[in-house]
């Protein structure tokens, strides 16, 4: 993206700085209100974003982590919190 290409705002909040993008952009990387993304320092001047997928990537590594559970085992939650 060439300087000028799209104007980000960066705005105080809170304690910190926000970045507001430009709809078009945000609908380019497809973000959504809410969503986490990473932001680095490419070179001087000049940040790149990209979207925060550890949170999606540690769910599938558990999801790849099921054991097969016996057909008649049900959780008790009683039994799991005594103690």
């Amino acid at each position: 993206m060439e300087r000028g290409d799209r104007g980000v705002v960066v705005a105080e909040s809170g304690v910190g700085l926000a970045v507001r993008l430009p709809k078009d952009l945000a609908s380019e990387l497809s973000l959504k209100p809410g969503d986490t993304v990473e932001i680095v320092l490419a070179r001087p001047g000049r940040i790149e974003i990209a979207r925060d997928d550890r949170r999606a990537r540690a769910l599938e590594a558990i999801r790849n982590c099921r054991w097969p559970l016996p057909a008649d085992f049900r959780l008790d939650r009683d039994e799991v919190h005594s103690r």
